[in-house]
């Protein structure tokens, strides 16, 4: 049994790569940059072409800073030109290598590794090699050896190490269908070094195992003859992301395995890489493969560790999928998830769910309220009976499950497997499709050509295509031969839906995709919410600004597309773009996001956080809490000026007493970014002991209460504006 790298189609190594400048702004990349988003070369990395990943639209959110990839390879070059200082000699392994653990390549044959180590690392301030996604990111090799050298027990080994990374790109693949079988003794270890990954890395929140879904894939009238990402249990495994490729114009490559458990795709084709295994290399290479695709969902993963650290491995992977560009290319299909963009999630098994959106899942990870690990995961377990003689044309069995108490009722699928035995002297022409209670339709296998002559299958399939769906209710699986032959027996069909349970509180999702799938199916411009709760209305990973309020007294729009809310929905959160978030009666937590946004709670108790970007935030009636964030933000409030007190309660927090109402408690930056509390009426001067007039300024000591016996501040308006950490400045304002 030997394992095998991916394998990568070389146009050829390349010297010397034109390169055209562009100076990248970010919070975390200022310097100036031999890239550009635009240049076919880099296409992956910008938005100029459909396929592109928007990488760019990342690193102006964050870098990677403080996240450690380990790419499970064929070594890596770290003396390499493009990928100095960005290699941990420290942290690296290679199971053979009982003294420094060095994962420098062997051979000069081996180049794989270094490869992909440059799509993510690549140094971007330099005119060599590649440009690395993950800016930012420490790299480091896990030395596995392919093809004739492999080792089962090297295999283990490296897979155990695994936890003590971040995150694990593994750009290989076993070239035989069915041959990395967990079920068998042979793989066990590394079946339960998988599992030790995501329980143990990260402190528990679990390593985010990334891998090559695989390129075997092979298209004829009857369909895809050759691999699928579901006849290996790593791709299809529950602990890992499973990435597909696609062309620039952002249609799935045509060598890339399909399979239900490809969660997205991501470029693959044509990428510009480092090349060479000498000390100081300065080669170049093109590269085509799931082998490319793998490595830029590593440092889009790594990019939004970096925003949010507290995702667990099982968040990562929702996410991805959530924030995926949808195909409209008429094969993806919705599943029975009632929160995304109106609707259910889009799938297609040569794609999965669409994609990789790097900005939009970096901006989504920001705004992410779950921690979903493999301790807290759920999972819910039943059979289909045994069953012979059943009809080779068509035959059905069924399933219906309920909660076992009335805490499970709500539960939230995110993956499903199924262990099948399966006798049948046709299996080759075997199809066999799960079929969900919400009437989602996973092609398990579209035909099993791989297994040739063989007549007996035992072997564990999984699906992520029922994600968000509620598990409860009748599951089908269907099996069907194009040309009948006899009859067969399914002697196991064990299925385990893995989730969470989940309560009334409901977050529905809307990303760029919105305005596409809604002219599609107008039903969509409907936000529905039928079962109360506390609900949000998320669009972190929308790419333009939404005008949303949830009062419904005014429209609300996204992507200059309607949206009707149909149920009471108490939070929402923005874009990276300059929005407009209205509340309600009700209790509402309003979060603009990045952006210049407009934020006004209205009645009830509310919580306004501006984020970053110069906010304007009024929260209404009732007793709020008001947080600019970073920017120059200013606070509203109804009142005359003379009817609130502000003090300064150090650590950023200061409160706004009101004598007529509720009190408000305002959060600011103390000495780092100023904010303003402006009344709703305006002219009149400030009376103190120096009295001052309209436009005048006087500066208060750093902890100021205002409103005490010589600072009191009357007539209807004042502005208070945080200086430079030294105090607070009060005019009044025209």
């Amino acid at each position: 049994m030997t394992t095998a790298s991916n394998s990568v189609l070389d146009t050829g190594d390349v010297s010397v790569i034109d390169r055209l400048n562009l100076e990248i702004r970010s919070l975390s990349l200022s310097s100036t940059a031999l890239a550009t988003a635009s240049a076919p070369l880099l296409w992956h990395l910008g938005t100029s072409v459909a396929g592109g990943a928007d990488f760019l639209g990342a690193w102006a959110q964050n870098d990677a800073s403080g996240i450690v990839i380990s790419i499970v390879d064929e070594g890596v070059n770290y003396f390499h030109a493009d990928l100095l200082g960005t290699y941990d000699t420290s942290i690296d392994y290679d199971p053979r290598d009982t003294g420094d653990s060095d994962a420098l390549p062997d051979t000069a044959a081996q180049h794989h590794g270094t490869e992909v180590a440059s799509l993510i690392a690549g140094n971007i301030n330099n005119s060599l090699g590649a440009v690395g996604a993950a800016q930012g990111a420490i790299i480091t090799g896990s030395y596995l050896r392919f093809g004739a050298l492999y080792d089962p027990n090297d295999l283990d080994e490296v897979i155990a190490h695994q936890q003590n990374y971040d995150v694990s790109n593994n750009s290989w693949a076993f070239s035989a269908a069915f041959t990395d079988d967990f079920r068998t003794g042979q793989f066990a270890p590394a079946a339960a070094a998988l599992q030790a990954d995501v329980a143990n890395g990260r402190g528990g929140l679990g390593t985010v195992m990334v891998f090559a879904a695989g390129n075997a894939k092979i298209q004829t009238t009857n369909g895809n003859i050759g691999d699928d990402a579901n006849f290996h249990n790593f791709t299809n495994s529950r602990f890992t992301v499973t990435v597909g490729a696609h062309n620039p114009d952002g249609t799935p490559a045509m060598f890339s395995n399909p399979g239900t458990t490809v969660l997205l795709t991501a470029p693959g084709v044509g990428l510009v890489v480092d090349d060479g295994n000498a000390p100081g290399s300065t080669n170049t290479a093109y590269f085509t493969g799931t082998s490319g695709a793998a490595p830029l969902v590593s440092s889009a993963v790594a990019l939004m560790l970096a925003a949010n650290p507290e995702l667990g491995y099982r968040d990562v992977q929702e996410i991805l999928a959530i924030s995926a560009t949808s195909r409209f290319d008429g094969h993806s299909t919705a599943n029975g998830f009632d929160g995304f963009n109106g609707g259910g999630l889009m799938f297609d098994r040569n794609g999965g769910f669409g994609m990789l959106d790097a900005s939009a899942a970096v901006a989504l990870a920001r705004n992410w309220s779950y921690t979903s690990t493999f301790a807290n995961e759920k999972e819910l377990d039943f059979s289909f009976a045994p069953t012979g003689n059943l009809d080779p044309s068509h035959s059905s069995l069924s399933f219906t499950l309920t909660p076992a108490d009335v805490s499970m009722e709500k539960f939230s699928t995110g993956h499903v497997d199924i262990d099948l035995a399966i006798s049948d002297i046709d299996l080759k022409d075997l199809q066999i499709n799960l079929i969900s209670p919400d009437g989602t339709v996973s092609e398990l296998v579209e035909n099993l050509t791989q297994v040739g002559s063989q007549t007996y299958l035992s072997f564990t399939f999984g699906s992520v295509q029922f994600i968000g769906e509620n598990s409860y209710g009748t599951w089908t699986l269907q099996f069907s031969h194009p040309t009948p032959v006899a009859p067969f027996t399914v002697s196991q069909a064990d299925v385990h839906v893995y989730g969470d349970v989940r309560n009334a509180d409901d977050t529905y999702y809307y990303t760029s995709s919105y305005a596409a799938l809604a002219a599609a199916d107008p039903t969509r411009m409907h936000a529905v919410d039928a079962d109360g709760g506390n609900d949000t209305l998320n669009f972190a990973a929308g790419a333009q600004a939404v005008v949303l309020d949830l009062s419904g007294a005014t429209a609300s729009s996204f992507q200059n597309t309607p949206i009707y809310l149909d149920g009471n929905f108490e939070n929402a959160i923005g874009t990276m773009y300059n929005d407009v978030l209205t509340g309600s009666a009700a209790a509402n937590k309003l979060v603009g996001d990045f952006g210049n946004d407009v934020i006004s709670g209205g009645a009830g108790d509310d919580i306004l956080l501006g984020g970053a970007g110069n906010d304007v935030l009024n929260g209404g009636t009732g007793s709020n809490t008001i947080d600019g964030g970073t920017g120059t933000d200013t606070a509203i409030f109804s009142a005359v000026r003379a009817a609130y007190t502000l003090f300064d309660l150090g650590g950023g927090v200061g409160r706004i007493h009101a004598d007529h109402d509720a009190a408000d408690t305002l959060h600011g930056q103390c000495g780092e970014h100023p904010f303003r509390a402006r009344a709703a009426h305006h002219r009149d001067p400030i009376a103190g002991p120096d009295p001052v007039g309209v436009e005048a300024e006087r500066e208060l000591p750093h902890v100021v209460q205002i409103h005490p016996p010589g600072d009191r501040l009357h007539g209807p308006i004042a502005r208070v504006a945080q200086r430079d950490g030294v105090g607070l400045a009060v005019r009044t304002i025209e």
